[in-house]
């Protein structure tokens, strides 16, 4: 089988301080490394959207690879708390959301923003972020273990 190198942040977030990963020109035959790093995360406090966004942000300010495809999925289990959060990250993220200035793509860094719900029926926070609207929020089965994989 042959590896693919990718780049990969992967930032988890409940509370003020999210925790990320981030791994640049990483082999796919590496991946054991980020599921290890991912089943030792525990979950606890809130759900503050800001903070991933504006780690999201960085982590695509210094990609900034021309011809990649280049995805964000911002996946949760709840709506924003406290609520400001969705707004403050959208209002922060207007440029990638929209696709303009630094995220443009005259400039090559164009960030496909995906939303996607566990279990979550109010929605509406995650469209402000999503910049995909073709395929609308997706919200998944937390009961089925193969449903996160199959949307993304």
């Amino acid at each position: 089988e042959k590896a693919v190198t990718v780049e990969i942040g992967i930032c988890p977030f409940s509370g003020a301080s999210p925790v990320q990963i981030i791994r640049r020109d990483f082999p796919t035959s590496n991946v054991a490394e980020l599921e290890s790093w991912l089943d030792a995360l525990t979950a606890t406090g809130g759900t503050p959207y800001d903070a991933p966004m504006t780690q999201a942000r960085s982590y695509f300010l210094g990609a900034n690879r021309a011809g990649y495809q280049q995805s964000l999925f911002f996946i949760t289990d709840g709506t924003p708390e406290p609520l400001n959060s969705a707004f403050t990250a959208a209002t922060n993220n207007a440029d990638m959301i929209n696709r303009t200035g630094s995220f443009s793509a005259s400039n090559g860094n164009v960030v496909d923003i995906y939303g996607i719900g566990i279990d979550l029926a109010n929605t509406q926070y995650l469209a402000l972020l999503d910049n995909t609207p073709r395929d609308g929020i997706a919200v998944v089965n937390a009961a089925n273990s193969n449903s996160l994989y199959n949307i993304i």
